[in-house]
């Protein structure tokens, strides 16, 4: 029989998973803030368009490459190997 301190505490994991929720979400908002300054910027010098799929593919790759965890499948798909 398993003590109760081994026995994980499921209203806290999912205490847990709601707080990296909400900061996920705020650095979310956070980065979509920054890219409307960006937008505004590159339509004041008109260098261009804000969206450039090979600097997304690279910030991707990037994530992929540090990634641990669960989902370590899509590692693979994503570097194209």
């Amino acid at each position: 029989m398993a003590k109760a301190s081994q026995t994980p505490d499921l209203a806290g994991l999912r205490q847990e998973i709601d707080r990296i929720d909400e900061a996920m979400h705020g650095l979310l908002m956070e980065r979509g803030e920054i890219i409307d300054r960006l937008i505004a910027v590159k339509k004041s010098q008109e260098s261009g368009s804000a969206f450039r799929p090979a600097r997304e593919a690279e910030m991707m790759r990037r994530l992929v490459q540090r990634h641990k965890g669960i989902c370590r499948s899509t590692r693979s798909r994503a570097s194209g190997a």
